[in-house]
Order: C-alpha cells, then sequence, then structure tokens
C-alpha cells in the first residue's frame, strides 16, 4: 500500500511503499514527458535563483490583478512570465504576463489585498518547459539539465487551436 504522501515547495512527491513482498518487487520507471519533468530552480534544474533576481517596488496597483513597478526593467516581454514574485514580508505569487513597455505585471491570482504601492519586491523569471523556447531552458543555458522531450511546443500547446 502506499502511504503518507507529501509534496515539497518545488513540487516534488515523498510517499512511502509499505507490505514486505512489494519491496523485492519495485522497480524504477520514468515516463516519457513532453515537457521538462523538473521546476525551474530545484535541485534538479539547477539553476542558481540569485543569479535571475530582480529588485524593485510597487509604482502604482492598476486593478486586483495587475500592478507596475519602479525602474526600467530591460527584460524583454514575457521574461518574468511563468514566474514568481516575493514581497519583503515573504508573500509569494505567481506571474501570470510581464510587459516591459509599461513596467506591468499580471499575476493569476488576485493580489490587491497581499500587495500595495511602495511594497518592494524581488522577482523571478519563469521557464516554459521547453528547451529551446523564448522563455525555456536555454534562456537559462542549462540545456544539460533539461529533462523532457525536446521537440514538444509546451504549455503554450495547451492554449492551441488546430
Amino acid at each position: 500500500s502506499i502511504g503518507n504522501i507529501s509534496y515539497s515547495v518545488e513540487n516534488q512527491v515523498v510517499f512511502e511503499v509499505k507490505g514486505a513482498a512489494i519491496f523485492s518487487r519495485i522497480l524504477m520507471t520514468q515516463k516519457r514527458s513532453p515537457m521538462c519533468r523538473t521546476d525551474l530552480f530545484s535541485v534538479l534544474c539547477g539553476v542558481d535563483k540569485t543569479s535571475y533576481d530582480v529588485a524593485t517596488t510597487i509604482a502604482a496597483m492598476t486593478n486586483a490583478f495587475s500592478f507596475t513597478v519602479t525602474g526600467s526593467l530591460a527584460q524583454a516581454d514575457g521574461w518574468f512570465n511563468q514566474g514568481v514574485v516575493v514581497a519583503a514580508s515573504g508573500v509569494a505569487i505567481e506571474i501570470a504576463n510581464w510587459s516591459q513597455s509599461t513596467q506591468t505585471i499580471t499575476t493569476y491570482l488576485p493580489c490587491n489585498r497581499l500587495l500595495s504601492a511602495g511594497d518592494n519586491l524581488t522577482l523571478y523569471p519563469g521557464c516554459d518547459k521547453t528547451l529551446a523556447g523564448p522563455n525555456g531552458c536555454a534562456k537559462f543555458s542549462n540545456q544539460l539539465n533539461f529533462q523532457g522531450e525536446p521537440h514538444f511546443l509546451g504549455t503554450a500547446a495547451a492554449a492551441q487551436q488546430v
């Protein structure tokens, strides 16, 4: 039987297999995955998040899901997509979209009750779990640690229409 299932911050699953006879039959299997199976900045990924963190401050909250940041961040549109914004208080929110021209971050969930103008933030870029996409493994020069099928369109494939 399988029991005591737990999840880590890096989305790793830990569980116990119980039963005397089962230990002689446990086989390690690895399924093919169309996308990289590791999470950005996890141990298996190997990318150091401190090499990519960007400090900024919230200039204004534009609506429940969006805010602008101060300074001229030079990162291209989409650089922080699927990344994380961490406030000085420790609150972390996933980034849906980054627009360089307007210095605007949009989040998947409402952030207006957790963040406010003047808050100091640390931004971390995202990874779309592809090998060569503009926001994939190549963005971090980390192709050696890619753990997926290299000829897949990544998370964007789910939203495409035929």
